[in-house]
């Protein structure tokens, strides 16, 4: 069927070529073959379609693939490579949840369709024991509810900044959704990207660090408690990061590596 609009079909092409792009890059320099990239991208579009609820069918129908594929990444997906990061991650997804209000047991289940209830009270429990959550039992059913107001989970575990790298891609991805698909203006407006090249001096680079912690984090931190009597507040995820410019471009090609080289264990 011809595309009615091929304008923006030229535009959709466009903006995903560009966002595949890095990944591109990344398997340059890590000597993944196209093969890899291939299995794995298989992987994370069944990831992303049953997060949302999908079922193998939809899943199947969604992908262009056989009931019988599908059936192969659900396996996948449910292997003990996959273990750690659900661990940093389902953690930071219900404290979110109970970020504005306070939750049920329940309603956090319910919002979570793709998590067993088992796990999530195993990461409630976690949560409440690091003081991230707190309980009020003194209602009819338990409510639970952040503690902080940010979001500002750092770690230095590899897992964790496995986790971290999936929170940072998201707010990009959802900055470049908004800023050229989204039709309603005041959402639109509430994204914003810029990217800066600049100069430091090596003895410098530590005022980096400083300029977050001691500057951006704390203005940030008053936006956020400033917003918590406001109905009309609205969530921001704010992406902020640096690097050596064009760090990856100037890396060389990595020699190709056998498949199993990438296979999760």
């Amino acid at each position: 069927m011809n595309d009615p609009h091929p304008v923006r079909a030229e535009h959709r092409a466009r903006v995903l070529f560009t966002t595949l792009l890095p990944a591109a890059r990344l398997a340059r320099v890590l000597g993944a073959d196209l093969k890899t990239l291939e299995r794995w991208l298989h992987l994370a579009c069944f990831t992303e379609l049953r997060d949302h609820g999908a079922t193998l069918d939809e899943t199947a129908e969604a992908l262009g693939v056989s009931l019988r594929k599908v059936s192969q990444l659900s396996k996948r997906s449910k292997s003990n490579f996959f273990a750690p990061e659900r661990e940093q991650t389902l953690p930071r997804r219900i404290e979110f949840l109970v970020w504005k209000r306070a939750l049920t047991f329940g309603r956090i289940a319910q919002a979570l369709p793709d998590v067993d209830a088992a796990s999530v009270e195993q990461a409630l429990d976690a949560l409440v024991e690091q003081g991230r959550v707190s309980v009020d039992a003194s209602g009819r059913r338990a409510r639970y509810a952040a503690t902080r107001d940010g979001s500002r989970l750092v770690s230095d575990g590899w897992v964790a900044r496995i986790d971290g790298l999936r929170h940072l891609l998201t707010t990009v991805t959802d900055a470049v959704h908004a800023r050229f698909f989204e039709a309603r203006p005041d959402v639109a407006a509430r994204s914003f990207a810029r990217t800066l090249n600049l100069r430091v001096r090596p003895e410098d680079l530590p005022r980096l660090r400083a300029l977050y912690e001691e500057t951006i984090w704390p203005a940030l931190e008053a936006l956020d408690a400033a917003s918590a009597e406001d109905e009309d507040a609205v969530p921001i995820s704010l992406a902020l990061s640096w690097a050596p410019y064009g760090h990856t471009e100037a890396l060389p090609t990595a020699p190709g590596e056998e498949d199993g080289q990438w296979e999760e264990e």
